[in-house]
């Protein structure tokens, strides 16, 4: 199903989405919570970004029922 996210955006926000584990993992382990707000806030300025260039030609909710489906689930 990914082969629907072809917008470099799109491609950055999954990797992004990709490193939570790690990010949790390693905030954990070095008693550093802050890691995870600063993870999560550059995840959201990744979507945000993406959002404000796209929001007229590109919808998550899209006719191509994979490419929805890609956007909801990312694999």
């Amino acid at each position: 199903a990914l082969r629907y996210l072809v917008l470099p955006e799109e491609l950055a926000i999954i990797k992004a989405m990709a490193r939570a584990p790690e990010v949790i993992a390693q905030a954990a382990g070095s008693y550093e919570p802050h890691q995870v707000v600063h993870y999560l806030q550059e995840l959201i300025a990744a979507f945000h970004s993406y959002y404000s260039q796209y929001s007229r030609t590109e919808k998550v909710i899209s006719p191509n029922a994979e490419k929805t489906r890609a956007r909801l689930v990312a694999g």
